[in-house]
């Protein structure tokens, strides 16, 4: 069995990049100023999650932004979280076989999902 969170870890340094142990065992680190964070399950280890926490506050307005982005991003969503929005992509990996492509992928779905959201949010501001 591969160890994603090791995996994950050294792709992160690999890009030259701080990777940080939370307390619960995710993992936090930077890219183009945002703030990620990935998550695995021992319960589930193919299963992971890479996270972009609190990209904004609910309320009527983003509702109706995020319910456009979800039907837009099929792999990747905005969901509730205690009030905030996080984007969230997740994947299945069973091999270690292209791992970088899959991580790189989550990431930039990711940073896709956060550009589209505040693109749509200044639209609607219009």
């Amino acid at each position: 069995m591969i160890d994603i969170k090791t995996l994950f870890i050294d792709y992160i340094k690999n890009l030259h990049q701080q990777a940080n142990l939370l307390p619960d065992g995710n993992v936090h680190f930077v890219i183009n100023g945002l703030n990620f964070i990935f998550e695995w399950k021992e319960t589930d280890p193919s299963y992971t999650r890479v996270m972009l926490p609190n990209i904004d506050f609910k309320n009527d307005q983003t509702i109706e932004i995020v319910m456009r982005i979800n039907r837009e991003y099929k792999v990747a969503k905005i969901i509730e979280v205690d009030n905030h929005l996080w984007a969230v992509a997740e994947s299945f990996v069973v091999s270690a076989e292209n791992i970088d492509f899959i991580f790189n992928r989550l990431i930039k779905l990711l940073i896709d999902v956060y550009t589209a959201y505040y693109e749509q949010k200044e639209q609607t501001k219009q």
